[in-house]
């Protein structure tokens, strides 16, 4: 009984360790940067991974081409057809739910043209607060952050809308793109 408990506790106080990307790297390291709403998702094995893949409806472009839609591929998923259902969780991963409203930076996966990752595993991924106060929140809760030689645990940080996609224009201005 003591070694279930010490595998549930292990299991969830694991984290995912990512390089910490500042709001300048993920404008430069972007392919595109959108804001919009989730209009579906759907769990499906790729390459022996179970992912999630997401349809966002596209509001606002601030960078790149990206169409009506953005389809993005998250880790992780959930695949009840099985007789055993089977679900894959990463802590710190991004996840996003069909009816959110997203501010994203997203970069292509090489392998699957036309479909894209969230960038830094969490990092990339904004949630817009559905109350409509013009607030937006980054959930790094699980994610470990490594900068230079030391590592830091992610946080929750909120801030408004409008600033922060005025202080992306501007590094986008700045010359933030590649």
């Amino acid at each position: 009984m003591a070694l279930a408990a010490a595998v549930l506790l292990a299991q969830t106080t694991a984290a995912t360790t990512a390089l910490k990307l500042s709001d300048a790297e993920l404008v430069a390291g972007a392919d595109l940067i959108v804001a919009g709403e989730v209009l579906s998702t759907e769990s499906t094995w790729l390459d022996g991974t179970l992912v999630t893949i997401a349809t966002v409806q596209v509001s606002d472009a601030l960078k790149g081409d990206a169409g009506s839609t953005v389809t993005l591929v998250l880790p992780g998923g959930v695949d009840l057809s099985r007789d055993i259902p089977v679900a894959m969780t990463y802590a710190g991963a991004p996840t996003v739910l069909p009816g959110e409203q997203v501010f994203l930076f997203v970069q292509e996966m090489p392998e699957a043209v036309g479909t894209y990752y969230v960038m830094g595993f969490s990092q990339g991924l904004f949630t817009i607060s559905p109350a409509g106060n013009g607030v937006m929140e980054q959930n790094l809760s699980g994610l470990s952050l490594r900068t230079g030689e030391s590592t830091v645990e992610g946080t929750v940080r909120s801030e408004s809308v409008t600033d922060f996609k005025n202080r992306v224009r501007r590094l986008l201005a700045q010359g933030g793109v590649r």
